[in-house]
């Protein structure tokens, strides 16, 4: 076939420019010095153009060119990158300038014939071919075996090229489909392809069949038969060629770089964010490389962000670098993928920039709020303006840092604070407790012609709680009619609260209750409030309700304790006691307060209280003169020495009910007998009886006991007492009993008696009214000086007595555990008395005294 020598011209290219630049000889006219600087050029040029970076392979071959403007092969090898960089017109000019200056060059001019055929102008290509075939005959066509070299078959065959041209070109290649070619150097297989692909319309298997020895090569083809069908509209057969390439090609770098544009440009590019993802993170390509498919795989999820089905895992792999790393981060902004910004900012880098702080403050957000702060504070340093400040305000909220909020806010200019902002700032103002900075934002919010919504209602609310409650209740009313809300009817039966209107309250919480019906809060403060009315089961049923939300609700455990013990559940109100005081546990001594000390001792006193069955007490006095006493086994009896012991039961089940009790006990006292001895040990009586305390909030106990004497004296017999007494002001902090806190603490007591004997008809009445100062001496211990005005009666007309006390007592409390409170406790005092007046013979006496609790 004729078209074979052509071919065969077409192959028979100089291998130079595939040599390295130290092998090359230039040729005559080039100097050494001239070889010293083309070198590295043309080795960089080669770099250039393996890697696929045409323009600056061409800037490098052109600088060469310059330095040897009349050298052959500085020629072929700008020809040779202008024609991988498909400008053919371009390698033409340089190879005709060329052909000018060294005619007889046969290289130039093949090369030239190579061009002329790419550029599908088969008639100069002829032209050229015939001019190389006058001046070598015999080289090409003895190789190829040709059997035509003359004029006349020349001629005959650039004529038969110009029909061709004319008329089907397709035909030049048809009988390539059954050739196999071997080419040394990738350059002349890519013109091969080249030439394959000139019809590959029409006959596709050309190129299709064609398998490619260089790697480049490889590439180049899939790019130049993916354009061919994604240009004509062939999209199934493209996806179906890229499923077929081998992974070489598919992650090669350039091929990506190369692919995805062309995509781009052919309506591609669901299939360009496919190509790009498959392909993340570009290992193989320079960071340049990376950058710009990273900027345009953004480019294209940011328009289709449905093409990507869930988020890949390599995703969130932090690349090498800051820069391809906030790249990333931007392509994970994009798909909202929080956890992985978090991940791959999570370094911390001082090179990121202040929108990568910014995504990563919005993605720390309410998760990890402090460090929120720190990335929203780190952008507003990079990049300081309005925006930055005010989402540094709105995350220092988020964090609780009420304050530095509020320092946000005020240093945002007034004329960029929307309404929005004032609210929010108002918001962080009442949060922080700053009634200044709040009544300042709602003014802003104001002049800003912000509606008065429910929220402007409630903050202003706020600024009046304490000023002016009743305007506080007329804007939360406001704002609930607005906007019912839990917050809104939780305050306003706070308010009410406060104002004692419990029953009115509790209208307001069941409101919200029902607006919430599982709210701990709500469910809480119904609790305190039934128990404030002294509705204690319903109290308990709240409270119990609340804490399955609030296990670790302290307040709620020690009101349930309290609940349980008024409801006289004393099994529960000491397992929730034992709660509460393991609560106390977790603060270090240094973190603990006075009140939290105070409650401490309160749970372990109500705990002892609730667990004692059995009381032990004696007491003895001793004086020089005889006198009268208060709280003695006999009333209306005056001793000058006088000693008990008594033991005591409490009955029933419970045996403590909401602090009333009933007792059985039983009791031995003597005296100093008929000659009013120092020692008390004369007059012994037996007495038993029960004890009764009625009410729950009062120390009043009643008591029937039957008294009978143990010695034989003529005038004893047996007796039985009615008897009242009380004590009052002697609770809180102002009661006897060991206070945790402080050097040490006031304590008063009025003391009541009122007895009668059924036998003589004998009634005697006692007030007693103590104040006295206990002083600390250690742990458990105090001397307690005091002092003490003392009346007495009987039903006699000379049984009046009316004196006064002073002295101190040395008091011991022992045996505190974990769970109860000093359930013993000692004393010793002395005292001197003096009597106004009195029916007996003397008017002052010391006493000793001596008492104890078990």
């Amino acid at each position: 076939m004729r078209w074979i020598w052509v071919l065969s011209l077409f192959f028979c290219i100089n291998q130079v420019y595939a040599q390295k630049p130290n092998q090359i000889d230039f040729g005559p006219g080039v100097t050494s010095y001239q070889k010293f600087l083309i070198y590295p050029h043309i080795d960089k040029g080669l770099s250039f153009l393996e890697s696929g970076n045409m323009s600056k392979a061409i800037d490098e071959f052109l600088w060469a060119r310059k330095k040897a403007p009349k050298s052959p092969v500085t020629a072929l090898y700008l020809a040779n990158a202008y024609i991988q960089d498909d400008d053919f017109p371009k390698a033409k000019d340089i190879l005709e300038q060329q052909l000018a200056m060294t005619p007889e060059n046969r290289q130039i001019r093949i090369r030239l014939s190579n061009t002329l055929i790419l550029e599908k102008d088969y008639l100069a290509a002829a032209q050229s071919l015939q001019e190389e075939l006058r001046v070598n005959a015999n080289n090409l066509i003895a190789k190829e075996k040709l059997k035509f070299v003359n004029q006349e078959l020349a001629n005959e065959e650039v004529q038969r090229l110009k029909v061709l041209q004319e008329e089907d070109p397709a035909q030049f290649l048809e009988g390539l489909k059954e050739k196999r070619y071997r080419f040394e150097n990738a350059f002349d297989e890519r013109n091969w392809i080249n030439l394959l692909i000139t019809d590959f319309v029409k006959q596709p298997e050309l190129l299709l069949s064609y398998q490619p020895e260089f790697e480049s090569n490889r590439i180049y083809q899939a790019e130049k038969v993916l354009q061919k069908l994604l240009m004509s509209g062939r999209q199934a057969e493209a996806d179906a060629y890229i499923g077929r390439l081998p992974s070489a090609i598919k992650h090669n770098p350039i091929f990506i770089d190369h692919l995805s544009y062309q995509l781009l440009n052919e309506n591609g590019e669901h299939q360009a964010v496919e190509l790009l993802v498959d392909s993340f993170p570009f290992r193989g390509a320079n960071e340049s490389l990376k950058i710009e498919l990273m900027n345009r795989l953004i480019t294209l999820v940011e328009r289709h962000n449905d093409a990507i089905n869930g988020i890949p895992v390599k995703f969130s792999v932090p690349l090498d670098t800051p820069a391809l790393r906030s790249l990333q981060v931007r392509l994970l902004s994009i798909l909202k993928d929080c956890p992985d910004i978090r991940k791959v900012l999570g370094d911390h880098s001082a090179f990121y920039k202040s929108e990568d702080w910014s995504r990563l403050g919005y993605c720390y957000g309410d998760k990890v709020p402090g460090l929120g702060l720190y990335a929203f504070e780190r952008a507003e340093e990079l990049a300081p303006g309005p925006d930055k400040e005010r989402a540094v305000a709105y995350q220092s909220f988020t964090a609780k840092n009420y304050l530095r909020a509020i320092t946000a806010w005020n240093s945002i200019p007034l004329a960029s604070i929307t309404d929005t902002d004032a609210l929010s700032a108002a918001t962080t103002a009442q949060s922080l407790g700053d009634l200044g900075e709040l009544n300042k934002w709602l003014q802003i919010y104001v002049d800003k012609k912000g509606l008065k919504t429910d929220r402007y209602w409630w903050l202003s609310a706020q600024t009046k709680l304490k000023s002016d409650p009743k305007a506080a209740l007329e804007d939360l009313h406001r704002a609930a009619s607005l906007q019912p809300s839990v917050t809104y009817y939780s305050q306003i039966a706070s308010v009410l609260m406060e104002q004692g209107k419990v029953d009115e309250a509790i209208k307001y919480f069941d409101k919200a209750l029902l607006l919430n019906p599982y709210d701990s809060v709500t469910q809480a403060s119904l609790g305190y409030a039934y128990y404030r009315q002294g509705k204690y089961q319903r109290a308990k049923q709240f409270l119990t309700a609340s804490l399955k939300t609030r296990p670790d609700d302290e307040e709620l455990v020690k009101q349930l304790a309290y609940t349980n013990q008024k409801l006289g559940n004393n099994q529960q109100a000491i397992r929730y006691a034992e709660e509460a005081i393991d609560s106390f546990n977790r603060y270090s001594p240094t973190e603990k307060t006075a009140e939290i000390n105070s409650q401490q001792f309160g749970m372990r006193r109500m705990h002892e209280d609730l667990e004692r069955r059995w009381s032990f007490t004696a007491d003895a006095m001793s004086g020089n003169q005889v006198t009268a006493a208060p709280n003695v086994g006999q009333p209306g009896s005056n001793y000058r020495s006088y000693s008990q012991a008594e033991a005591a039961y409490r009955l029933g089940d419970p045996a403590v009910d909401n602090g009333k009790t009933l007792s059985a006990y039983a009791r031995i006292f003597a005296g100093g007998g008929l000659n009013n001895s120092a020692a008390p040990i004369y007059a012994p009586m037996i007495a038993g009886g029960l004890r009764w305390k009625p009410l729950s909030d009062y120390v009043i106990n009643l008591a029937v006991e039957e008294q009978t004497p143990l010695d034989r004296g003529q005038y004893t017999q047996t007796s039985m007492m009615l008897r009242a007494s009380a004590s009052f002001l002697n609770s809180g902090k102002y009661s006897d009993d060991w206070h945790p806190n402080g050097l040490g603490w006031f304590a008063q007591n009025l003391y009541l008696d009122a007895a009668y004997y059924l036998s003589t008809s004998v009634s005697s009445l006692v007030s007693d009214y103590r104040v006295s100062y206990h002083h600390k001496i250690e742990e458990g211990q105090t001397i307690e000086p005091y002092v003490h005005m003392q009346w007495t009666s009987l039903n006699q007309a000379n049984g009046v007595d009316e004196r006064v006390g002073v002295g101190a007592r040395w008091n011991i409390w022992q045996g505190q555990t974990k769970y109860n409170a000093y359930p013993s406790k000692i004393l010793v005092g002395l005292e001197y008395q003096y009597a106004f007046k009195t029916y007996l013979n003397d008017k002052s006496a010391v006493l000793l005294s001596l008492g104890g609790r078990w």
